[in-house]
């Protein structure tokens, strides 16, 4: 039988909010649009009182405003390097000539694409440094109207289209190393073109799948981590997307949409040894990282951003990370900013960490019906609104004020005694007054 709640929604807040400011029994959806913008105006002024600035002193952190958070740190994806310069055919010079490529009789552009009119001259990559006998991995996109199109490494025939779509294959390079594409009477477009040496790719390695004018990236293994919102992801056919959403280990959300369909090409994504850190996080209390699986491994410590840096530009190196420090992403104001973790060295393979951290106290909307802390902190946000909403009637604070200052004391002094355990680096003073510390793993591990 489930139990019925303490606790207070939305809507209870914004019935007691109307009454305060003398709208009487109206319903919330009888308001009109300001009416209703003032209501919820109120409440969310309330709401940051309380979280942000609550009138205790010392200050009080909430322990319900905190996560026992973990993080992965992954080593890169892709390490095979990308042969081809200006795969993408978007770096033109004109109609007649394209960087890295020469345009044999019949071929043009610039269009972000070759253009070839019935033509069985060669487009030939300029600068792709094929080494003879050597095997290559080759992607492209094509269009085909008339004739067909034949990819050759040096002297090797590769895979012959005569039909639109994306193409993937191997072939070992022979003959003087070019990469070309030769028609025989082919009249369409090759674009987004990839060669990387297939030596650098493995059986393991992952690749990724998606829909024309798709925005959701499937990949073949469980490749991606929360942690990868932001990053760039290079598809070996030219295209690169960013990241803007992770669904599932398999699965995310990407910008820009695909252009055509593709199946099974290979990708890298960089992390350069930074990794967004959750979009609730506030701050971390704990002096180091511990890792959760290899106990032997000494924490990561946590410094200043700048020493990071510094070692990052002078020591640029993969292996276990030792040092981090946390610092705000770029923005451009477009939307929240982000904190980011950098770390030295970059990753050499996946890692896990433990991370307690406060979060950033969110306000109630559709999806957040309810205050965070229970029934008790849901009364004490309902005396701070309503403190709010005096002070906006009679500007100044009276009794409302004087109510909710003493609630939020014995609610905040309950919180410190019945969860200052958890507070990350410190627990309740020894004999002789001072804290304890404690290991962040194991009461991560715990849960």
């Amino acid at each position: 039988m489930a139990l019925s709640s303490l606790s207070m929604t939305l809507a209870e807040y914004r019935t007691a909010v109307i009454a305060e400011m003398g709208y009487g029994s109206t319903a919330y959806a009888s308001l009109d649009a300001g009416e209703a913008a003032e209501i919820d105006r109120l409440i969310k002024r309330g709401e940051r009182t309380f979280w942000l600035h609550p009138p205790v002193d010392p200050p009080h952190r909430w322990s319900c405003l905190r996560k026992r958070g973990l993080m992965d740190l992954w080593a890169d994806i892709g390490p095979a390097t990308e042969l081809v310069v200006n795969g993408t055919f978007t770096d033109d010079l004109g109609a007649a000539s394209m960087a890295g490529w020469t345009l044999g009789a019949g071929w043009s552009g610039p269009t972000a694409k070759a253009t070839a009119t019935l033509t069985s001259a060669s487009l030939t990559q300029t600068t792709a440094p094929l080494t003879v006998g050597s095997t290559y991995r080759v992607t492209f996109r094509h269009t085909v109207s008339v004739g067909s199109c034949t990819l050759y490494a040096g002297t090797t025939a590769g895979p012959m289209v005569n039909a639109s779509g994306t193409t993937t294959g191997t072939v070992v390079c022979a003959g003087n190393g070019g990469l070309t594409f030769t028609g025989t009477g082919f009249t369409g477009t090759i674009d987004s073109v990839s060669c990387v040496l297939a030596s650098e790719l493995t059986g393991s390695s992952p690749t990724v799948t998606m829909a024309a004018s798709g925005t959701t990236m499937l990949s073949s293994t469980d490749a991606f981590h929360e942690s990868m919102i932001g990053k760039d992801v290079t598809v070996y056919a030219g295209e690169t997307h960013t990241i803007t959403a992770f669904n599932t280990r398999a699965s995310v959300t990407v910008t820009p949409a695909a252009v055509g369909a593709y199946s099974g090409l290979y990708f890298s994504i960089a992390s350069r040894g930074a990794f967004q850190l959750p979009s609730d996080f506030e701050s971390t209390d704990t002096a180091s990282l511990v890792f959760t699986e290899e106990t032997s491994r000494p924490p990561i410590r946590l410094i200043e951003e700048r020493e990071v840096t510094a070692m990052r530009a002078t020591q640029d190196i993969t292996g276990c990370p030792l040092l981090a420090a946390i610092r705000w992403s770029t923005s451009d104001g477009s939307a929240a900013q982000t904190q980011e973790l950098v770390v030295w060295p970059t990753p050499d393979q996946d890692y896990q960490v433990a991370m307690p951290y406060a979060v950033q106290p969110q306000s109630m909307g559709a999806s957040t019906d309810y205050p965070l802390g229970g029934p008790e902190i849901a009364d004490a946000l309902l005396s701070m609104i309503l403190a709010v909403c005096e002070e906006a009637k009679t500007g100044a604070r009276g009794d409302r004020w004087l109510e909710a200052e003493q609630k939020i004391k014995g609610a905040a002094k309950r919180d410190l005694r019945r969860h200052n355990n958890f507070i990350a680096g410190q627990m309740r003073a020894d004999a002789g007054g001072h804290s304890m510390p404690f290991d962040v793993k194991s009461l991560i591990l715990s849960v």
